[in-house]
């Protein structure tokens, strides 16, 4: 029978439309007993290959093709791994530089059969010499390959040149069958060779062929290995005493150490020695004592590692576990028997430099990067494939999304391994750095130890809001910022978190005056409810919290485990909390119920519900409410968040929104100075303005490189304009402090800018203390001797905006403001600005309207009118309705763009509504009724801004009057109408 023995899977980046799955599959249906992977120059997909065969009892055959120089006639090689030995050194092999050449192959060729083309048959021979004494005796075989006469034609030739028993047919797959075949030429492959055919049908194939086929099969016979998990983990240089450094770190964390801690430590210490991972944490210890003595800012933990007092205890975590009631077991179970993961957040700046310290601290090879693989989504697959179709085939599309597509790195992972790096996974060198072949959870399951190194700009914009403060605070430090402070909770309570780590976005700015913070724990509430399952026991949380609806227990030992959420089930470890002290669970026991109800594994779940039910029953709920209390944990499992997380990213949210809150003008410069975007920065301003803060324009006298306090106000530095780099703005400054820019032409002649730049500081004021902008911008039309559009002053307005990223010198509604306070005494009152965040709840629109100096949230009901459609995203409008604090509730929108004020007669008023519908269009208009009676008709009355009709009007209306406060109109035609005669002119 016939084995493949060289077979391209998707690894082989671009070659091959094999996706390992399907690969065993199929081939577990077609009868194989043994396959063998040789993806190109990559082992990267040997160890899901393993995996995947072992689970449908198929013989792994492990290898890799690889590119071979010094070889005339024979550009590559396929090696497969005989035994342990052989698989080391494929791995040594993967990890050379491609092509390989015959020295470096006849040093790891101990272990390896190989499978060997030549192009030639007439250089077989000598080739085949050549190459043979470089592999044991018996090693190296040569394919026999044909598809069509041609190919037949050649193997015939190649079988005459050389014994018969050194043949071996060959099998290099690159797709499954026929339906896959256009794929290839999606990835720029030629479409030849054979699909995945029956062992049979191959055999009959190759019947002239006998011994070449039983080689095959005696290749897989000589080929084993097994890939086993090995967790070891390096040493440190200097050894150290995991325990001793625990107990000194419990010292330091508690003025006394109480029965409590001793008990919990001592616990959290033998289960890490019985897994055998007290190496583990002594290598994260080291890692971030060394960030922390560098001045590098760590986080305070992440994940469930939080939960564990050893983690507090070593300075690797900064959240009391036992204060928040947090459990080890969720971080580690000996019942679960999986490595535990201690990721590790660093300030952004500065996260290299720690990995680079790890490198040095272990070796560069005993340290990589870990791989990834990107796969075609379905926009790419649709695109690629028309392109060489011209039409997408959903057949083809639905076969491309999902295939590899290309390999990277890891943005965060690290590997640190006792034994060199290839001793468990072949390596690319990306810019000098090794990076793993493996991808993640490959790595995984060798028991590879794996830490991300992940950045958190957060982390570097506190650093330098405390060293702002610091300048007249020497004492104040992040870790000394108190636990309570209404002030904060006042900011919170009224959701103005631009800026704060995690509460950023619009759902977080509504949900935060809802639910009212009032304490830390009320805050990482906020984060776990944050998400669209959670999201729905949000108003059950809000009734009970305030009292309107009454929280009710099962039991009364819940309310110890549930009071701080009001009865509702929010955090994982509530969860195991419920089933450990009702349900007499272990912790292990709990935390593995937990596991089995997010995953809906219901072979666990049945054997560990009849042990909680009865363990209900001792505790004196009868047999329905125990069973209610399960299905009721049951329901909430799915939405439960870890808790250790949570409290660990509330910190940094907590220091976020305290500085914010207390130091203002630190936290935005601190903030400002790591926003690039424009639209982030003029939000930033913004924010700043509607707490009172004056933001200054940028002025080419004083401006910095980055933002500067001047007087309690905000500069505007030149590397927040738009155009204007960083090392632009830091040449600018430099040359300035040689002295003061004269005039113009003396800054330009001294600095060395773009057009683009120059224009930056015109437009964004930094230049009127050389004169009227129009002026200015006149001069650089001149010296550049490039004409410059004059611009009206709405133009101007909105250029500074778009280089800045907001409005300093006016406002585009401030031009409206003589109108809208005409419309008040029919309208009402109202308010201007530009429409933002909108969102479509079924039967209303709700957003925020952003004024010159406020800001609302709106609602507008859904109705028979069209009003709703007038809501669009950066629309400058009018509101009119009922207004609360911070709120409207819409009835009327006024589009404050060029509109139509019209006085009609009234008996010509079914004439006049009939020729407004003639000519429909989103041109505004409003009918004068009477003295002070003004208002604005249904929008679909509304006119198209043509005016080839308007001469209609004359007999219809006492006047119709354009209203263009800025002028802004381009009118072919710019007519006006009154008393029934047409006159020239343009109103306001």
């Amino acid at each position: 029978m016939f084995v493949p023995l060289n077979i391209h899977s998707e690894y082989s980046l671009l070659e091959s439309c094999i996706k390992i799955e399907d690969l065993v599959k199929k081939a577990y249906k077609l009868g194989y007993k043994a396959l063998g992977l040789t993806d190109h120059n990559t082992m990267g997909g040997l160890v899901e290959f393993y995996r995947h065969c072992n689970q449908t009892g198929i013989k792994p055959i492990l290898g890799i093709e690889l590119d071979l120089s010094g070889l005339p006639g024979c550009s590559r090689v396929a090696l497969l791994a005989k035994n342990d030995q052989g698989y080391q050194n494929l791995l040594k092999l993967a990890s050379e530089v491609k092509p390989v050449g015959l020295n470096t192959l006849a040093r790891f060729t101990a272990g390896l059969i190989g499978l060997v083309n030549f192009e030639d048959p007439a250089a077989a021979p000598e080739g085949y010499g050549k190459l043979s004494r470089l592999f044991e005796a018996a090693g190296l075989f040569v394919e026999l390959a044909f598809t069509d006469p041609t190919s037949r034609q050649r193997a015939e030739q190649l079988h005459q040149k050389l014994p018969p028993q050194v043949f071996a047919v060959g099998s290099r797959l690159s797709y499954l069958d026929d339906k896959q075949k256009p794929l290839l030429k999606v990835l720029g492959q030629e479409q030849s060779g054979l699909s995945l055919l029956p062992p049979q049908q191959m055999a009959e194939l190759y019947r002239d062929y006998p011994e070449a086929v039983k080689n095959t099969m005696m290749i897989a016979e000589r080929c084993s290995v097994k890939l086993q998990a090995e967790t070891a983990f390096p040493q440190l240089p200097k050894p150290h005493d995991l325990t001793a450094l625990a107990w000194e770190g419990a010292a330091k964390r508690y003025p006394r150490v109480t029965p409590e801690v001793a008990e919990r430590l001592q616990h959290e210490l033998g289960v890490i020695e019985s897994m055998g991972l007290s190496d583990y944490f002594l290598i994260v210890w080291d890692i971030v004592r060394y960030a922390k003595e560098a001045g590098i800012p760590v986080g305070p933990g992440r994940g469930s590692a939080a939960g564990s007092l050893t983690a507090y205890c070593l300075g690797i975590t900064d959240i009391d576990p036992i204060e928040h009631n947090l459990f080890f077991e969720r971080f580690l179970n000996k019942k679960r028997r999986n490595l535990p993961d201690i990721d590790l957040d660093f300030c952004g700046d500065k996260r290299e430099q720690v990995i680079e310290y790890v490198i040095k601290r272990f070796g560069k090879d005993h340290t990589a990067r870990i791989g990834t693989y990107g796969t075609y989504g379905y926009k790419s697959a649709v695109n690629e494939i028309t392109k060489v179709y011209g039409r997408a085939e959903p057949e083809l599309v639905q076969q491309l999304v999902g295939l590899k597509q290309y390999f990277s790195t890891h943005a965060a992972g690290v590997i640190i391994t006792p034994k060199p790096v290839t001793a468990y996974t072949g390596v690319n060198q990306v810019d000098g750095v090794n990076v793993t072949q493996l991808a993640m959870d490959d790595l995984e399951y060798l028991g590879v130890l794996k830490i991300d190194f992940l950045g958190l700009r957060t982390l570097t914009v506190l650093k330098e809001i405390e060293a702002e403060v610091q300048k007249k605070e020497p004492n104040f430090s992040l870790e000394a910022i108190p636990d309570h402070d209404q002030p904060t909770f006042q900011l919170l309570e009224e959701g103005l978190t631009l800026g704060i780590f995690q509460l950023e976005s619009s759902m977080f700015q509504e949900l935060l005056p809802e639910i009212k913070p009032k304490s830390f724990q009320d805050l990482a509430a906020v984060l776990a409810l944050g998400r669209p399952g959670p999201l729905k026991q949000v108003p059950t949380y809000i009734k009970r919290r305030e009292g309107r609806e009454p929280v009710r227990y099962v039991h009364p030992k819940l309310e110890p485990i549930l009071s701080e959420t009001y009865g509702l089930i929010v955090y994982q470890e509530q969860v195991m909390q419920v089933a450990h002290e009702i349900a007499g669970l272990s912790l292990e026991e709990a935390d593995l119920l937990r596991v089995a109800m997010s995953k809906k594994d219901h072979a666990v779940m049945q054997e560990l519900r009849a042990k909680f039910v009865a363990g209900c029953q001792q505790n004196g709920l009868d047999f329905r409410a125990a069973n209610e209390l399960f299905l009721q944990i049951d329901r909430f499992a799915d939405y439960a968040f870890n808790k250790a997380h949570s409290a660990a990213y509330a910190r940094i949210t907590w220091q976020a929104s305290y500085l914010k809150a207390n130091y203002p003008l630190e936290f935005y410069l601190g903030l400002i100075r790591h926003t690039v975007d424009i639209e982030k920065l003029g939000e930033i301003y913004r924010d700043c303005q509607l707490r009172g803060i004056r933001v200054i324009a940028p002025d080419i006298r004083f401006s910095e490189v980055s933002a500067s306090v001047e007087a309690e106000s905000l500069r505007i530095g030149f590397s927040s304009l738009k155009f204007f780099g960083y090392s632009q703005a830091e040449r600018l400054v430099a040359e300035r402090s040689r002295g003061e820019f004269t005039n113009l032409f003396d800054l330009f002649q001294r600095v060395d800018l773009h057009l683009n730049a120059k224009l930056a500081l015109a437009y964004s004021g930094a230049l009127d203390c050389f004169g009227e902008r129009r002026k200015v911008l006149r001069q650089i039309a001149r010296l550049e001797n490039q004409p410059l559009p004059a611009g009206s002053d709405l133009e101007l307005l909105e250029k500074e905006k778009e280089m800045v990223g907001i409005y300093l010198t006016g406002h585009p509604a401030a031009g409206w403001h003589v109108f809208l306070e005409r419309l008040k005494p029919s309208l009402g009152r109202y308010a201007a600005g530009h429409i933002k965040n909108v969102k479509d709840l079924g039967q209303s629109v709700a957003g925020i309207l952003e004024g010159e100096n406020r800001r609302w949230r709106f609602l507008l009901p859904k109705g028979s009118n069209l009003w709703h459609d007038l809501i669009k995203e950066g629309e400058l409008a009018a509101f009119f309705g009922r207004f609360y604090q911070n709120r409207i509730d819409a009835e009327l929108i006024l589009p404050l763009k060029p509109l139509l004020l019209i006085k009609p007669i009234p008996k010509q008023a079914v004439k006049l509504r009939d020729t407004l519908v003639k000519s429909r269009g989103s041109t505004p208009v409003l009918f004068v009724l009477g003295q002070d009676l003004i208002q604005i008709i249904d929008p679909s009355l509304w006119v198209d801004a043509g005016f080839d009709w308007l001469s209609a009007l004359a007999d219809l209306t006492e006047y119709v009057h354009w209203i263009d406060p800025w002028r802004s109109r381009v009118l072919a035609d710019n007519m006006e109408i009154s008393r029934g005669k047409r006159e020239m002119g343009g109103g306001n």
